[in-house]
């Protein structure tokens, strides 16, 4: 991502309005072929509903705006460079870039060289709570994206998911989502460890292969944990596991069943069982209870430096 030193503002002579209702306007000048395109179900009051998933070829020329729409777009970079205006900021999408569109605002977007995205159109009550949990941050770089690009490419390799499976996956990759600016500095080694942790929540993850992983002892990396955590890897994984079962069982559309598998357990009385040993009740107690902000859970984010400091 570079900023651009003049606003990106276009108003190209074949532009279009092609939707408008109460405040909201949408215009475009499509030149681009879509290579991947699905409508998906629309449910107004539903907490988080996936609305259009799409990946196109876009050509010079292509541009789009929208004023005040009612959804969030994920939109991913794979190829090409792409001008775009989110209100007043005005920056060049680069490959590897991932860009929140957000409801509620005035952006536009245009194509500069023959560029390949992906777009990912959500809408939902959660919404606005997420993104102000982000405080204001919608453009995530490479770098900050480690172990979420299959999260993305899954909504383009599946054919038969249903539009609640498809709203359990985009609650996954926008979890994942974290504002830098809020998060503790530790060694990259570190950061590598938590990366994957957070990735392959659903399966099984021992010392031995996130050490190995890592080009790390076993007993180096538990040394690091609780150097920066005061606590041991085994009960990091565990934390981050239930933090993210705390997330969604605060929200009615994801069944305790599937709340177990997102988070590593096959078996939802192994999940239930664990769940109330270490919070202190039963998830379908603490559904009731909506305690999504138990303080037992609120582990720090974190980034990584250029290089590790020495251990």
């Amino acid at each position: 991502m570079k900023n651009l030193s003049t606003p990106y503002r276009r108003c190209p002579a074949d532009r279009k309005c092609y939707y408008q209702n109460g405040e909201s306007t949408f215009f475009n000048s499509p030149h681009q072929q879509n290579l991947f395109l699905r409508h998906c179900g629309m449910n107004n009051e539903s907490l988080l509903t996936v609305r259009l998933i799409c990946r196109t070829l876009a050509s010079p020329g292509d541009w789009h705006r929208r004023i005040n729409p009612g959804f969030l777009t994920i939109t991913y970079i794979h190829s090409g460079e792409t001008s775009m205006r989110i209100e007043n900021h005005s920056f060049l999408a680069e490959p590897g870039d991932l860009i929140l569109l957000p409801p509620g605002t005035d952006y536009e977007f245009g194509t500069n060289k023959k560029s390949v995205r992906s777009g990912i159109v959500i809408q939902g009550k959660i919404i606005p709570e997420f993104l102000k949990n982000l405080h204001g941050k919608y453009i995530f770089t490479d770098r900050e994206l480690i172990g979420l690009e299959p999260k993305i490419e899954r909504f383009f390799q599946e054919k038969n998911i249903d539009d609640h499976e498809l709203a359990v996956w985009s609650f996954d990759l926008i979890s994942s989502l974290k504002n830098d600016e809020a998060k503790i500095h530790i060694p990259h080694t570190l950061y590598k460890v938590i990366q994957n942790m957070q990735k392959n929540l659903s399966e099984p993850l021992k010392l031995e292969k996130l050490a190995a992983d890592s080009g790390v002892s076993s007993r180096t990396l538990s040394r690091m944990f609780i150097k920066h955590f005061q606590m041991p890897p085994h009960k990091y994984l565990i934390r981050l596991r239930m933090q993210r079962a705390c997330q969604m069982l605060a929200w009615e559309e994801f069944s305790i069943k599937e709340t177990a598998y997102s988070v590593g357990y096959p078996n939802a009385l192994n999940f239930s069982t664990e769940f109330k040993r270490i919070v202190g009740c039963p998830p379908s107690r603490y559904r009731i209870m909506g305690n999504i902000n138990n303080p037992q859970f609120d582990l720090p984010d974190v980034s990584s430096p250029e290089r590790d400091e020495v251990i």
